[in-house]
């Protein structure tokens, strides 16, 4: 029988450090089960006139809404992208987005 993956840990890129008190919050909330835990492999984003919706899709089918201010959209994707950027640094290649592969399909295809 197959030992199942450990759930991963925060690990910082290289040269990076992770304040306690913020690796104290992200593992607790690992490991509350009151908290939701969503896995999402798609997603809708959705713009309002005060805020934004990102609708979280799992093989096309909603499982999660989550609305925040147009300040907190800014700063999680500024974070996303400073993380997926320190990820791309350390591992030496570019992660690729659906547009991207959606082409290289396309392209495949010609």
């Amino acid at each position: 029988m197959a030992t199942p993956p450990e759930k991963s840990a925060l690990t910082p890129a290289a040269g990076l450090t992770v304040p306690d008190n913020i690796r104290a919050l992200v593992e607790s909330a690992g490991q509350t089960a009151s908290i939701p835990h969503f896995y999402f492999n798609g997603m809708i984003l959705a713009q309002g006139t005060a805020d934004m919706t990102l609708i979280l899709q799992l093989n096309n089918q909603p499982v999660a809404a989550l609305n925040c201010s147009f300040t907190i959209a800014k700063t999680l994707a500024k974070g996303l992208d400073k993380a997926i950027n320190n990820l791309e640094t350390f591992a030496g290649r570019e992660i690729m987005t659906v547009d991207d592969i959606a082409r290289s399909f396309s392209k495949a295809k010609e």
